[in-house]
């Protein structure tokens, strides 16, 4: 490309005009840019109380969750309250095997 100095009136306009174009599609593209920009920060915002409220009620489960009788000055008839674990089943003999019924 030539100098400006060099250049005659109708070169200088026509590339004033091209770079008007670039300028007009570039603002375009910040435009939109700045929407996208705009709802990704709305989204993080939600994201963020989101996690905050499931870490705060993951602490509440773990902190339920490991007390009992066994780690704590609790009774162990407090074991089955709400949050803890169910103690183990007993397991039942098959019926009609092994011994009898006493009297």
């Amino acid at each position: 490309m030539s100098e400006p100095e060099e250049m005659s009136r109708e070169e200088l306009i026509a590339v004033v005009r091209r770079q008007a174009g670039q300028i007009s599609v570039q603002a375009g593209q910040l435009a939109a840019a700045d929407r996208r920009i705009s709802a990704q920060a709305g989204q993080l915002g939600e994201l963020m109380e989101a996690n905050e409220a499931l870490a705060a009620k993951l602490g509440r489960l773990e902190h339920l969750l490991s007390r009992n009788s066994g780690n704590s000055s609790n009774p162990s008839s407090k074991d089955d309250e709400p949050g803890k674990t169910p103690p183990p089943e007993k397991k039942r003999r098959a019926t009609g095997a092994g011994r009898g019924k006493g009297k």
